[in-house]
């Protein structure tokens, strides 16, 4: 019954400067599906998709994503792809990128690229789709590099909101150490020489 603004500005994307902090997995494994219940009841919320994010949550070194987060990621795909609200989808994606079971998001991530009017959450969407192709095996490095080289190109950080415009610096820092980490010791291709 708790109140949906409430709810996101407590556990969303606001979450560290008024929130709870850091929640345990095993109380946000409970957590999860109740939040994704209370959106259901009121998906035309303007706060649902953020709160929807919440339920993206994988303990650490999960083999597989918990149903919430699959949960979460088909509302996501069905209603919230333009919303500048869905960061901590993306976030979440990019810190368990080498799990296997990521790579089955990318469709979605792609989506959120391709029609969110956000600028930031276009950088965001473009970093992760690289990170996921990178790590989709040997047949799919020149694609990733290519994803890199592409976002390095494209990413502006001034013209983000200066809230955001650091995570964009860092992401653009990132994406230029994979370039060159792609062209030395991609999937498939050959060790470097040792000394």
């Amino acid at each position: 019954a708790a109140n949906v603004a409430t709810l996101a500005g407590c556990l969303g994307i606001h979450r560290g400067d008024i929130g709870p902090g850091s929640i345990p997995d095993r109380l946000h494994r409970e957590l999860a599906p109740l939040l994704l219940e209370r959106v259901r009841r009121t998906p035309d919320h303007p706060k649902a998709a953020e709160l929807v994010c919440e339920a993206c949550c994988a303990p650490d070194g999960a083999a597989e994503a918990p149903p919430a987060f699959d949960e979460a990621a088909r509302m996501i795909s069905e209603r919230w792809t333009a919303s500048p609200d869905i960061t901590h989808f993306l976030e979440r994606l990019s810190y368990h990128r080498q799990r296997p079971w990521t790579g089955r998001y990318e469709p979605i991530v792609r989506a959120i690229a391709t029609t969110t009017p956000d600028r930031y959450m276009r950088y965001r969407a473009a970093f992760t789709l690289a990170q996921l192709v990178a790590e989709a095996g040997e047949a799919r490095q020149d694609e990733a590099r290519e994803l890199f080289v592409r976002f390095v190109a494209d990413c502006k950080p001034d013209r983000v909101d200066p809230s955001v415009s650091s995570l964009v610096e860092e992401m653009v820092e990132q994406a230029t150490r994979e370039i060159d980490a792609l062209l030395v010791r991609g999937i498939g291709g050959p060790a470097p020489a040792l000394t």
